[in-house]
């Protein structure tokens, strides 16, 4: 049997080692502070356990004393404003994005940040930033793309499978708490 050809792959070396746990104290869960934090540390190679590593909570502190707000929502501006501040980039956008995007990110040292969950119509009011890719497949024969994914809410790895014609997608993930991601997709 003939193997499915293969293009675009790519996965950051000892990317988990470096991410930050998710908060569950006062600040509640915000996945896209601990998805920041997670993209800073893997940037300066600094270890949870590191002095100077950056914490989810620090994000989120952060975004309070710039947006003035007790319990700033995570816009997509307020995430764009927090990248600039942390000196990083990432391929975040509500529209689609392509494997050749996430691939050229990747091979760049750059984690893409992505929205989990149900996507809303009023994408700037309510965003969620649920975690990072740092790796991915791409099998064009099958029209499927394979990403390593770092969940920012759970705080867990896991791999997800994605088809190129649809967005709503099954993931591949023993943990109970994840069913289905949307990830905006082009061929």
């Amino acid at each position: 049997m003939r193997a499915t050809a293969m293009t675009y792959a790519k996965e950051l070396p000892y990317f988990v080692d470096y991410c930050a746990k998710p908060s569950y104290d006062r600040y509640g869960n915000v996945s896209w502070a601990c998805s920041i934090a997670s993209k800073y540390n893997y940037k300066k190679q600094l270890k949870p356990t590191d002095a100077e590593a950056l914490t989810t909570n620090e994000v989120f502190d952060r975004l309070v004393e710039m947006s003035g707000a007790q319990n700033p929502g995570g816009t997509a501006s307020q995430i764009k404003d927090l990248l600039a501040v942390y000196r990083l980039r990432s391929t975040y956008q509500t529209g689609e994005l392509s494997v050749e995007q996430v691939y050229k990110n990747l091979n760049q040292d750059n984690p893409v940040m992505i929205r989990m969950g149900v996507s809303t119509a009023d994408a700037e009011r309510f965003l969620e930033v649920d975690g990072l890719i740092f790796g991915s497949k791409y099998y064009p024969t099958r029209g499927e793309a394979i990403y390593n994914v770092y969940d920012g809410e759970q705080g867990i790895d896991f791999e997800a499978v994605v088809t190129t014609d649809r967005k709503s997608t099954r993931l591949n993930s023993s943990h109970a708490n994840i069913s289905y991601a949307v990830f905006c997709l082009k061929k």
